[in-house]
């Protein structure tokens, strides 16, 4: 019979030397997904859409994030084109396609939608507002719910 040593039931010399990265436990760590900006704000400009960075107000993402979103997406996009998967899921692309039936049927339906300027929630745009993604009623209640929730 071999003698095993007794369990301590403390915290093991790496658990206490480990680093907590600055954060204590449960204590949320800061994301760029959250609305505060980490840069001073100057007028005219916005935060980029995947970064802190600020960039004008009439563009959607700073250099740096568009160049490597671009070079990203062209090498997935490749790849899996080459094995004959769907660009969107991972199932089988239909012969002759980058896309499986559903989610090319999707594209497609996405792309009438955005030709004829229809609204992405209630699918109906009057023409005065062909150039918004959502027409005032939908926006209005978007606001409205975001609203209520906070």
């Amino acid at each position: 019979m071999s003698y095993r040593a007794p369990l301590s039931y403390g915290p093991n010399e790496k658990a206490k030397e480990a680093p907590t990265g600055g954060y204590n436990f449960g204590e949320a760590k800061p994301s760029y997904g959250s609305g505060y900006d980490y840069e001073e704000a100057d007028p005219g400009t916005k935060k980029c859409d995947r970064c802190p960075k600020r960039v004008p107000l009439d563009v959607e993402m700073c250099d740096c994030c568009r160049e490597g979103r671009n070079g990203k997406s062209k090498e997935r996009y490749k790849k899996k084109k080459k094995q004959g998967i769907c660009v969107d899921c991972p199932n089988r692309a239909a012969p002759g396609s980058t896309r499986c039936l559903p989610c090319k049927l999707k594209h497609l339906e996405s792309e009438v939608n955005r030709l004829m300027s229809l609204c992405g929630s209630c699918r109906k745009v009057p023409p005065q507002y062909r150039k918004i993604d959502k027409c005032p009623d939908c926006k209005d209640r978007l606001k409205e719910y975001e609203d209520s929730a906070s």
